[in-house]
């Protein structure tokens, strides 16, 4: 007898493996993240608040996660379990980790158009609520 999980059992299953690519929104996430840093790193006149060393690892682990996502992981890891697991284990061991070592959130609000930070960034500053819920999240035990 048979098992069918979740009614995606094949049962004259194709030896070729598919690598077309759908399109996945999440990079243009990632492509106005790294135009806010890119922005934001330049607008600092004079000493830059990021060292170098932690520009690379914002562009590694930004790199990382868009390798993640486009050919070949992401169309195999629709078909293979374990390259759904490298998938995973690249997004959230190297990518994640590397881009927060570059600092991010300070130098993309840096660089996050006026208007943002006037009217969402800043009176968002002002809750004492946010504080605490911005204090605990970025501590480092929570964070991890």
């Amino acid at each position: 007898m048979t098992a069918y999980a979740d009614g995606i059992f094949d049962p004259n299953p194709s030896n070729s493996i598919d690598l077309n690519w759908a399109f996945d929104p999440t990079l243009i996430f990632f492509v106005l993240i790294c135009f806010f840093y890119i922005k934001g790193y330049l607008a600092f006149k004079g000493k830059k608040p990021v060292k170098p060393w932690q520009l690379a690892c914002f562009g590694f682990g930004i790199g990382t996660l868009v390798f993640a996502l486009s050919p070949p992981i992401d169309p195999l890891s629709d078909q293979l379990f374990f390259m759904h697991m490298v998938q995973h284990l690249m997004i959230v061991l190297m990518g994640v980790p590397l881009m927060i070592l570059g600092v991010p959130f300070f130098v993309c609000m840096r660089g996050a158009p006026r208007w943002f930070r006037k009217y969402v960034y800043f009176p968002w500053l002002k809750y004492r609520a946010f504080k605490y819920v911005r204090n605990f999240v970025s501590h480092p035990l929570v964070a991890l």
